[in-house]
């Protein structure tokens, strides 16, 4: 006698489909990027900036600052993908970087989730790995001349996933991912820490310094506060003129976006490579109702030796130059002719 086969309704099999139908497209639109978020992915034929900041905080007040710039600049041969990072170690006051620039990169799919993009290793440098999805950010890869462990950082956005972004410049576009909280990992026997990182998208970026009589724009990321954050745009051209040519300010301790405030570069700060021979101005005054601030690098030799495409990145802090106390800390990075 064979065995009788439960009988499936018809409301349940159509419930069944229904069901499964449902996680198909969920799966699909969990990947597929929306409107809003395609200005964050690279696009095809579009050159695009990616300029991760994260300090972390050691033991004795000492900190670790970490810049990661990635590019892509579509160009005759095929689209350069260019990966680099700078730290600086406030405990012995060491730089370190890494580089990567690849025509073959392996890149995912434009317009969709997980962003993916991996330099493999040559003669040149290292092998790089950079991932993205709504909940996550990672980059591996090995600095150049620093410690010989692999250089791995895993973030998390904040609780409130996925990110929040804001717009510093419409034209050309600038895309901040609001603060998030990070644990990262590299040297000292893989030890876990913690950070708080920041992200900007800039789309178009060296239409910035070719623009106009542009000789040098800075992007500065300052934390003033228990994760406040203020970012400046500078532009400064031939003649020594500078312009702010974008505040954007994350936190609650002051209104920065409705804030006057000056911005004057301070002439005495002036560096001039000794790889690339390009001159950078590395100081800044800021100068509010309550406060004059000092903008300066912890380390004037923060350059990424690159030849005439050499660019500087990496630690600054602002002082108040009425007490001489350093109230905050950041990142910069300096693109030029």
């Amino acid at each position: 006698m064979r065995p009788k086969i439960p009988q499936i309704s018809k409301a349940s099999l159509l419930f069944a489909r229904l069901l499964l139908l449902g996680l198909l497209l969920h799966g699909c639109a969990g990947h597929r990027a929306t409107e809003a978020e395609k200005a964050l992915l690279p696009e095809a034929g579009l050159e695009k900036y990616w300029l991760f900041n994260q300090i972390t905080t050691l033991k004795g007040h000492h900190t670790l600052h970490d810049c990661l710039l990635l590019t892509q600049s579509p160009g005759a041969q095929g689209t350069a993908t260019s990966l680099f990072i700078s730290q600086w170690d406030s405990r012995d006051s060491s730089f370190h970087y890494g580089m990567q620039t690849s025509l073959g990169s392996t890149i995912s799919k434009p317009g969709r989730w997980p962003m993916l993009i991996q330099a493999n290793a040559d003669s040149l440098g290292t092998g790089w790995r950079w991932f993205w999805d709504r909940h996550s950010i990672w980059v591996d890869g090995a600095l150049a001349n620093g410690p010989t462990q692999p250089y791995v950082m895993h973030g998390k956005f904040w609780e409130r996933k996925p990110y929040s972004t804001t717009t510093a410049l419409a034209s050309p576009s600038i895309i901040e991912i609001e603060p998030f909280s990070n644990n990262w990992n590299t040297g000292d026997s893989y030890r876990e820490r913690h950070a708080m990182a920041n992200l900007a998208i800039f789309s178009q970026a060296s239409s910035l310094v070719e623009a106009g009589n542009a000789q040098a724009v800075y992007w500065i990321k300052l934390g003033l506060a228990h994760d406040d954050y203020l970012s400046l745009l500078l532009q400064i051209d031939a003649a020594g003129k500078l312009e702010v040519r974008a505040q954007n300010y994350h936190g609650t301790a002051t209104d920065w976006e409705n804030l006057s405030f000056q911005v004057a570069a301070v002439p005495t700060s002036v560096w001039a490579s000794p790889h690339s021979r390009k001159k950078y101005t590395l100081g800044f005054t800021l100068t509010t109702p309550q406060h004059q601030l000092e903008i300066h690098p912890r380390s004037a030799n923060q350059e990424i030796p690159v030849g005439k495409k050499s660019f500087w990145m990496g630690a600054i802090e602002a002082t108040d130059l009425a007490t001489g106390k350093a109230l905050s800390r950041g990142n910069m990075y300096i693109f030029t002719h």
